[in-house]
């Protein structure tokens, strides 16, 4: 890999993950709704370009069903179940949720479109498990600390829903990875962005309007919408499609290992969210699992 696409892959890891560092800033003054509707709809506008090259109309006019099935359960979805878990879970902690996204690819890709996974894959999934299952339990004990008055039931709920909130946005990217292989194959990857972002956009823009806050949002709530939209997902595809174009899928998507580790740093800088032992050790397991499972671990095969 050259200087200049590691260059942008870090670059990517650090955008990425400072998106768990803006959600938990912008989503109490916005509210989850709003804020994953406004992003939405800015980058929207951001990506609306690819969309004026020659034959991409035609290609979404074809396949808008499947790029609307795809973009709910790319970015609709996934965006409020992960912006929830930043607000209510800390943004560290939903940036390592959001890397199982691959475990659950590889689990639904077994499952569903019948491929093949090697026992390093299965132990690396297995491994992914156990490294949430920490997380998990040190979220809940830490809950259980911090909570005063309230009941050891609501404590509980309140610990457990935002990280299972995470893990169903990880599984919406899972299944979205395989959707997108089985029935659109022959849309491109930026095509596809970019009609999935603004038709998503739209979609919810009655709720974005509906769910508009009654109280002005501060200029720092502003700015980390307009970091989400623009940055974190408008530029931010833009530059991804095009080091993949470059390097292909497969090694631009060791990001992934990145956006975890960005995600925790930036949280831990600049909002004081604490990391535990046992978070770094959940979160160092998933990373672990991750590269058995994508197949950065073990035999290579021959070029």
């Amino acid at each position: 890999m050259n200087p200049r696409a590691a260059g942008e892959l870090v670059f990517l890891g650090a955008v990425w993950g400072a998106s768990y560092l803006f959600t938990p800033i912008a989503g109490p003054e916005f509210g989850v709704i709003t804020l994953v509707g406004l992003r939405i709809l800015i980058a929207g506008v951001i990506l609306l370009p690819l969309l004026r090259r020659a034959g991409q109309v035609a290609i979404v006019r074809q396949h808008w069903l499947s790029i609307l099935v795809a973009g709910l359960l790319n970015t609709g979805v996934p965006f409020l179940l992960l912006a929830y878990a930043a607000v209510h879970a800390g943004g560290g902690l939903a940036s390592i949720l959001n890397s199982t996204a691959a475990l659950f690819g590889a689990g639904i890709a077994w499952a569903w479109l019948g491929r093949r996974l090697t026992l390093l894959q299965v132990s690396g999934l297995l491994m992914g498990v156990a490294g949430v299952t920490l997380l998990v339990w040190d979220e809940l004990t830490i809950k259980s600390r911090a909570s005063t008055g309230a009941g050891v039931g609501i404590s509980v709920w309140a610990s457990i829903v935002p990280v299972l909130a995470g893990l169903l946005g990880a599984a919406c990217y899972g299944f979205t990875t395989n959707f997108t292989e089985k029935y659109l194959k022959a849309v491109p990857s930026a095509t596809l962005t970019a009609s999935s972002q603004v038709a998503v956009g739209l979609l919810m823009l009655p709720l974005t309007i509906a769910f508009w806050p009654s109280q002005m949002p501060s200029m720092l709530a502003w700015g980390s919408a307009a970091a989400l939209g623009i940055v974190c997902t408008g530029i931010a595809f833009i530059v991804f499609y095009n080091v993949m174009s470059r390097i292909g899928g497969h090694k631009a998507m060791t990001v992934a290992f990145l956006i975890p580790m960005f995600g925790v740093f930036w949280n831990w800088l600049f909002r004081s969210e604490p990391v535990t032992w046992i978070m770094a050790g959940g979160g160092a397991m998933v990373i672990l699992g991750l590269a058995c499972t994508l197949g950065f671990i073990g035999p290579r095969r021959a070029a």
